[in-house]
């Protein structure tokens, strides 16, 4: 069971939400509608709040997070089937590339102590925002690379 503050709710909860919400929208090439994303940003925190407090194992939480947000994209996004199970794949995919990424770079150049930052609150959101801002940039270079094809194939 994993314990969740207010603080870390609103310092990665929330933000993480958001860039997935918007990394949905991105990948999908779907036409971003405000209430929707809110709406889904919103039913994403519930979901992460209330299936991280579970006394399940690591991984099962993080499948049932997926099929959540398959279900929230389908439902309220309006997102294809098919569109938004492979871009929850992918995004959840980049995020854990991100963390892995972010971990190996505190654990073996910069030897910190990564048990001593997951038991605290304050430093789990500092450590963790250069992967959410690998994660920002990955979505930005594969919309780039989505905008190139689709100017290759117009042409």
């Amino acid at each position: 069971m994993f314990e969740m503050s207010l603080l870390f709710l609103i310092g990665r909860v929330i933000p993480e939400s958001l860039l997935f919400a918007w990394a949905f929208y991105t990948l999908s090439q779907t036409k971003i509608h405000v209430k929707r994303c809110f709406l889904s940003v919103i039913i994403m925190v519930i979901l992460a709040c209330g299936i991280n407090l579970l006394p399940i194992h690591c991984g099962v939480h993080t499948l049932l997070t997926m099929v959540g947000i398959i279900i929230t994209n389908i439902v309220i996004n309006k997102i294809s089937t098919i569109k938004s199970i492979t871009v929850t794949f992918g995004t959840i995919i980049i995020e854990f590339i991100c963390e892995i990424i972010d971990l190996f770079t505190l654990h073996y150049f910069f030897n910190v102590d990564t048990e001593y930052i997951a038991s605290n609150a304050q430093l789990k959101i500092l450590y963790g925002l250069p992967s959410l801002l690998l994660f920002v940039l990955i979505i930005i270079l594969l919309k780039a690379i989505i905008i190139k094809i689709e100017i290759k194939k117009a042409t």
